[in-house]
């Protein structure tokens, strides 16, 4: 009876000392950083757009944005879109006003997530004026 009683005991510690297994997190590691920049001809509307990867997810690290005005500007939006141009969700979006003789830029550091297997594009939601320019640039990784 004494060793049923020690073994017990035993078997009842060893269950107190061992833990129980946890549900492991699922780790995301980022398989290619990428940059993309559009910097297009005066009066050209600023698109840049990360293709569609099978199975991947692209995630958004920094947004910047600029506008650089000779003439007068009405305000540009800038649109950061889950999907192809002009079609995707919007996940971000501002909205910049400069006043004629000059440039501004905004830059964004954000951790925003795409859709599996769907493009990620950032673009100016219209031309700007005939003597001004718009750029966009986009940095980020992919993951499967």
């Amino acid at each position: 009876m004494k060793k049923l009683f020690a073994l017990t005991v035993l078997a009842f510690a060893l269950d107190l000392a061992i833990p129980p297994a946890r549900a492991q997190a699922q780790q995301v590691l980022p398989t290619s950083y990428w940059a993309m920049v559009s910097a297009p001809a005066a009066a050209t509307q600023a698109t840049v757009s990360r293709p569609a990867d099978t199975n991947g997810r692209h995630f958004i690290g920094s947004i910047t944005v600029c506008v650089s005005t000779a003439a007068a500007q009405t305000p540009i939006v800038f649109n950061l879109r889950d999907g192809a141009t002009g079609a995707g969700t919007v996940l971000w979006t501002v909205t910049l006003s400069v006043v004629a003789g000059n440039s501004w830029c905004q830059t964004a550091n954000v951790n925003i997530i795409g859709s599996k297997n769907t493009a990620m594009t950032l673009e100016s939601a219209g031309a700007p004026a005939a003597t001004n320019f718009a750029s966009v640039s986009l940095n980020g990784f992919t993951t499967y």
